[in-house]
């Protein structure tokens, strides 16, 4: 291990006080390891190459007759070997600031921490739903781990034993949401978080200082979010900015991952020049953060907008962060400014945001309740016409008297044409007391011609009165149907049961009338179901799982309720209720994603607004500390 030395020994070899040696370590004339509060010790290669330098400097000055102290005070200029690129970096590592990437982890905990606790859409809807139960404590111990880490850097106290525990927290919940996310197939989500922990155990086994870890990840999470795009084109829309350029989704991605590795390169190798060519790289990295961000905030993940902003935010600090140096009050008093400051924007965008969206969902509640309680009066008027219709037509005389006779070539007849003027039914059958059937229109091969083990058949036979059957599956011309289906006693004139008339409703006509309702533009849909819970009216590719189904039968006490849904991943508004006397039950869906999301020019002055905010804060404060 080489040797070191302590200030005073510096001093004591050097020939200056203690005090000049602290000076010329403060303003890293002279390079020294911090050892405690207060306290540095000094390299054998650095004293080695102050002494070569004081060498040179003594010849010089016995020639001129110059006192060496007037020689060493200004900063040394003699040329030095050329650099290497490691080198040209080598200050973000040695340097006092502290890192910019301890700042950036404490804020996108927080930021994630309050999104997934504030806003109704983030990486949970497609999270596997027996992993869902461990969420709740994942934003709280995100939100403190955060807040936390904040504070640790504000106090200026990393790299001790708080520090580890609030990251450990922070990177072992980082690794969870990865995960769920894999499971829910978010590749994005998977990756961002997953790299965020990569670059956190890299970031904790080698310390650096600086922007160094910052500017690692910026660079690799450019370049290989452009990769899973190109590879999963499908993941997010960039129809739009297809269309405004003109150009196909691929060679955007592909142009753009030029573009990323190109400016993350410029970036690297000029950070110290700071030339026209880093700033334009710079811009194009930012714009890049920023058009990703507005993306997100369409699809309402505002935890995954608002980290992007940050992101690019704090690339931006990254630029003039080396020549901030918390060990001076005046420029700790500007970082903490900077970062307090953003917080605080954070927290009025979130809260924006958030009155939005709950004003935004009780508008939305009325508006389904007004459209649930129209569908449910059409479909009950439905119902009572078609009941209505069908008791009058077995108590006509002429009906009784066809039956009575068995005149069912008669009866056929008065049944076709109690069909052609009905007009909310499929097929319309006539049974007589044994469950044989006896008349059909339109007719059908029945696979079956006695009905008797039915369940409609038997509660109309025993209750003699009409009976509305939940959904049934039968088979006609050989192709299996469900059914639903009015059933009706008919009587003879001494009140005895002597048949049914079954009248199979038009379940697409149904449909129809309710979806006609719904709006179409928000993705709406009208849900319909029995006593049991199966569903009489659905849209295609909308799936109910058996929990779904309890909770719709069994949740509803003849009010109506409001609550949320999860169809096929996807959050929804939910309103339903009992549909009298028959049991059934009616509920109206509405995606959030359609309930929540702001139009485009909303959100393009959202980003806006935030970004620009940001950016004031930052260079108002660069002003104040040139001042």
């Amino acid at each position: 291990m080489e040797k070191t030395y302590t200030v005073k020994q510096v001093a004591d070899i050097l020939g200056y006080s203690t005090n000049s040696i602290y000076t010329f370590l403060k303003e890293e004339r002279i390079v020294g390891i911090r050892v405690g509060k207060g306290r540095f010790r000094i390299s054998q290669s650095e004293l080695n190459k102050i002494l070569h330098l004081q060498k040179n400097e003594v010849v010089q000055s016995r020639v001129q007759n110059v006192p060496i102290t007037q020689i060493v005070q200004p900063p040394v200029t003699i040329p030095q070997p050329e650099e290497t690129i490691f080198e040209k970096h080598l200050e973000h590592v040695k340097g006092s600031a502290p890192s910019l990437f301890d700042w950036f982890i404490s804020l996108v905990s927080i930021i994630t921490g309050l999104t997934m606790i504030v806003f109704v859409r983030n990486f949970e809807e497609s999270a596997n739903m027996t992993l869902s139960q461990f969420l709740l404590p994942v934003k709280i111990n995100l939100l403190m781990a955060g807040i936390g880490l904040f504070i640790i850097n504000y106090l200026n106290r990393t790299k001790k034993g708080w520090f580890y525990v609030f990251y450990t927290i922070i990177i072992v919940n980082f690794i969870g949401q990865a995960l769920i996310l894999l499971i829910g197939k978010d590749l994005l989500g998977f990756f961002f978080y997953g790299l965020t922990s990569i670059i956190i155990l890299f970031h904790l086994i080698l310390s650096p200082k600086g922007t160094i870890t910052y500017r690692i990840f910026i660079a690799l999470l450019t370049i290989f979010f452009t990769i899973i795009l190109i590879l999963f084109p499908s993941i997010i829309n960039l129809n739009q900015i297809s269309t405004i350029t003109g150009l196909p989704t691929n060679l955007i991605l592909l142009l753009w991952f030029f573009l990323s590795c190109l400016t993350n390169i410029v970036i690297w190798l000029s950070e110290k020049e700071k030339n026209i060519i880093y700033w334009t790289s710079f811009i194009i990295v930012s714009l890049g953060l920023t058009y990703f961000s507005y993306l997100y905030s369409t699809q309402l993940y505002w935890n995954r907008t608002f980290i992007f902003i940050l992101m690019g935010q704090f690339l931006l600090i990254s630029s003039f962060w080396s020549s901030l140096d918390q060990n001076y009050r005046d420029n700790r008093k500007i970082v903490i400014n900077i970062f307090t400051d953003i917080v605080l924007i954070f927290l009025v965008i979130m809260s924006i945001i958030w009155i939005i969206q709950n004003n935004t969902r009780i508008n939305t509640q009325q508006t389904l309740i007004n459209r649930l309680v129209y569908g449910k009066n059409i479909l009950e008027a439905i119902l009572n016409s078609s009941t209505e219709k069908m008791e009058s037509f077995t108590n006509s005389e002429l009906l009784r008297e066809a039956i009575d006779k068995k005149d069912f070539s008669n009866v056929n007849d008065l049944v076709k044409n109690f069909f052609i003027y009905s007009t909310n039914f499929r097929r319309v059958l006539m049974a007589n007391k044994d469950g044989n059937i006896k008349s059909i229109y339109p007719f059908v091969d029945m696979t079956t011609t006695n009905i008797s083990f039915e369940e409609y058949f038997k509660q109309v036979k025993s209750n003699k009165k009409t009976y509305i059957s939940n959904l049934y599956e039968t088979k006609m011309n050989g192709t299996k149907r469900q059914v639903v289906s009015i059933n009706v006693p008919i009587f003879d004139k001494q009140n005895n049961f002597i048949g049914i008339l079954i009248g199979s409703l038009d379940i697409d006509m149904i449909s129809v009338h309710l979806q006609q309702i719904a709006s179409l533009e928000n993705k709406e849909y009208f849900l319909l179901l029995d006593r049991t819970g199966e569903p009489i009216v659905i849209p295609e590719n909308t799936g109910l799982s058996k929990g779904e189904k309890k909770q719709l039968i069994n949740n509803i006490d003849n009010s109506i309720s409001i609550g949320e849904a999860l169809d096929s991943d996807n959050k929804l508004i939910e309103v339903h209720d009992r549909v009298d006397d028959i049991g059934w039950s009616i509920a109206i869906r509405r995606p959030l994603l359609n309930t929540y999301n702001l139009d485009n020019i909303t959100n393009v002055l959202l980003n806006l607004i935030f970004l620009i905010s940001g950016l004031l804060i930052i260079v108002f404060n660069i002003v104040h500390m040139n001042r």
